[in-house]
Formats: structure tokens, sequence, C-alpha cells
């Protein structure tokens, strides 16, 4: 898409050792060096003026913007979310956007919205629609596209079947298709498949949650749905803001009626892997507790069925 653009293009990705304001700061003025050189050279000063500051992420996109004030064209910034931990970074892309809008275009990468104004700038026509999950997913001819680039000869049941596996997830998808050049068995497939899905997302999503944030995760994954009520009951008092965070960093949860949610099946069938990886007493135990809760909240066949499938005899 940038190579297309008949504009001058900036691109910036961020990597591991961007995951602070003064990482971001170096990467982003390497990133500029052919627009704002001046940047580069001033960083380090600009730095130490304000790094004492309660707003340095808002100060130093003051001084960004001056190397960036004559310039026009699009910056792209790829992996936003690496710097989540660090709120200054996003207080600072976010001022330097405000500042360069008029003649900047920006085109935020990110797995998570948290910090970033979308409801204002879409209020006020600043951007538009952010592209989701639900846009990105394979349509069953853009696998059959996918599958030709790979010089795959999958029947379309078999490609039915992988959709389903990966519910259109891209990088799902592409995992599935590689696998198909290396078997052609369906059951194997399927097996290499969603273990290496499994590693990715332990490594890029199920690492970078906190203690808290997991545990309500595999008790939902226990549940064919997430409510609210029953959350709270089994001692999750911030389970409202726990959801709102999660759907922010994790494009997995998606609401089905107010109050009520639903993870996607290929997530919760990871999140289930992990509470297994605990062992078989762990899980039980886990599901009495859930149990105890429908109780007290008058759900008994759903108290039995999670009693049930603990072995539990009362």
């Amino acid at each position: 898409f940038l190579r297309e653009l008949d504009e001058p293009w900036i691109r910036f990705d961020l990597r591991p050792e961007h995951d602070t304001l003064p990482g971001v700061l170096r990467g982003f003025a390497e990133a500029l060096e052919e627009a704002a050189p001046e940047a580069r050279r001033t960083l380090a000063s600009a730095y130490e003026r304000n790094r004492a500051s309660a707003t340095a992420g808002a100060d130093l996109a003051l001084w960004m913007y001056q190397h960036l004030k004559g310039w026009r064209g699009a910056i792209a910034v790829d992996d936003l979310h690496v710097a989540e931990k660090d709120p200054e970074v996003v207080r600072f892309i976010v001022a330097l956007i405000e500042r360069t809008k008029t003649h900047i275009r920006w085109i935020i990468s990110t797995r998570s919205a948290a910090g970033l104004p979308v409801g204002t700038w879409l209020a006020y026509g600043d951007c538009d629609l952010m592209i989701d999950e639900r846009d990105l997913c394979f349509t069953t001819e853009e696998a059959k596209q996918a599958a030709a680039a790979f010089k795959l000869g999958v029947r379309e049941e078999e490609l039915r079947a992988l959709l389903d596996l990966t519910e259109g997830w891209p990088t799902a998808l592409s995992f599935a298709l590689r696998t198909s050049t290396r078997s052609v068995d369906l059951r194997s497939i399927t097996t290499m498949t969603r273990e290496m899905i499994y590693q990715y997302l332990a490594e890029q999503v199920y690492r970078s949650l906190s203690d808290e944030e997991r545990e309500f995760l595999e008790a939902i994954s226990l549940l064919s749905e997430i409510d609210t009520e029953v959350m709270v009951a089994i001692g999750f008092d911030r389970a409202r803001k726990l959801i709102a965070d999660l759907r922010e960093r994790v494009a997995f949860l998606y609401e089905v009626r107010p109050g009520v949610y639903r993870c996607h099946d290929l997530f919760r069938d990871f999140v289930l892997h992990q509470l297994n990886l605990e062992g078989e007493a762990a899980t039980n135990r886990l599901r009495c507790v859930i149990a105890g809760a429908m109780e007290r909240l008058l759900r008994p066949n759903d108290a039995l069925r999670l009693y049930a499938d603990a072995g539990a005899e009362t």
C-alpha cells in the first residue's frame, strides 16, 4: 500500500527494543532520518529536558512536531502495542497526530486501541472506522487465492475445514496452508496447525497478560458464554473492567447481548489448553467454584453440567 502512494511515506516498525518512550523516540527518529535528520541529532537533549515532566509524551511530541511541520506525506506506525506498558508512548503518538493531522496522514497498526481517542477522531472525521478481525477474516474465495499462491491443490471441502478450524484468522490460516505443503493428510494438518496456533498465542498474547487476566480467561474457558454476573459471583469484582481491557488488547472477545460475551472458539480452546496444563485437579476445582456460583444464582442446569464435568459427587 505504501509503495503505491503518490506521496512521500515513512514506516516505523516497533521492535522489542521499542517498548518504552526512549526506545520509541530513538526508533522513530531513525525512521525519520531522511525527512527530519535533525530529530536524531537533538533527541538526547530533548529527552533530558523533558524526562522528568508529568506530560513527557505530549512535551516530546511538540519537539518532534518542530521537525515535521514542514514535511508532507504519510507515516505508518506498525505494532504500536509493543509499547503498551508505557502509557507515555501512546500519549506521544496521539499528541503528535493532533499537531500534524492537517499535513500528515497517519496509519496505526496495533492489537490494542488503549489510549487512542478513536471515538473522538471518528466524531470529528479525523479517522475512518478501525479495520478489525472481522474485516481481516478470509472468505472462501480469498482462501482459494491464498492456496493457489502456495501452489497447493487443496480440495474445496478441505479448504472449508481449514477455514472452520482457523475461523478465517489470517495468521492461523497461513499456518494451515504452510502445513499443507508438508502433509496431505487433513488430520495431520489440523493437529500441526493447532500446535502452531497455540505456540503463537502463548508467545504473542498470553505472555503479555497479567495473572488476574489469565485467571479470568481460564474461568471463562469453561463457559459457553461470559456472563458478567457469574464472573462477579466467583470473585472477579472487576469483571466488566477486565472484559473492557481484554477487548481492547485481545481481539477474541465479542458481545452477543448486553452484559453477555463470547470468546472465539479457537482462542477458547487455546485458553482451555493452557488451563489443562496445570492439571486435571486444578481444572476440576475451578469447575466446582463456578458451579457453586451457578447454584447461588439459581442456575441449576449449568451448575449440574459443571459438577458432572468435574466428576463431583455432590
